[in-house]
């Protein structure tokens, strides 16, 4: 078999390039200038091109819609957890005033009582401190997981019950 390229291999030039003359020959085209083609669309390619538009237009609606309601489910819960831990909140500091009324009533209130409201409970712990002055009062609530903890220092019960301090804490 005869090298076709042994004339240029010797020095060590490369094949020249086929031209375009070449190429429309391959192609069963006539050899001359090239000239643009027109795309031209036919009317079942025009119904295709429709529908894939649709297409896309719908899933990128329905991405949108996915998207806007996982927020909603998201809010939802966080505005679930927010309730809860307010309700909890409250059944502690429901607790305190149930507390705070009977140290009024009674200087030897003990506290360490458990307190039902509605499918709610609270626990008022014990009262620290003895007598008029000085006391301590802390309650604790769980709802839904969520615990919250008051504790309430009182310089003097009677004859006007004095509030040193009432606050929120982490723990006891």
């Amino acid at each position: 078999m005869k090298n076709i390229f042994s004339k240029f291999s010797a020095n060590r030039e490369l094949p020249p390039k086929p031209s375009l003359a070449f190429f429309c020959r391959q192609a069963g085209r006539p050899a001359g200038r090239v000239t643009s083609y027109k795309l031209r669309v036919t009317r079942d390619e025009r119904g295709f091109i429709a529908l894939i538009s649709v297409m896309i237009i719908g899933i990128l609606a329905l991405l949108i819609a996915v998207n806007l309601s996982s927020r909603s489910v998201g809010e939802a819960y966080m505005g679930f957890d927010d309730q809860e831990a307010h309700r909890s909140l409250a059944l502690a500091e429901t607790c305190a005033e149930k507390a705070l009324a009977s140290l009024k009533i009674s200087l030897t209130y003990p506290g360490n009582e458990t307190v039902s409201i509605g499918d709610y409970t609270c626990q008022i712990l014990p009262v620290e401190g003895t007598g008029n002055a000085n006391r301590t009062i802390k309650t604790q609530s769980l709802a839904s997981g969520y615990a919250k903890r008051i504790k309430i220092e009182i310089a003097q019960v009677n004859p006007s019950l004095q509030i040193t301090s009432w606050q929120e804490v982490s723990g006891f």
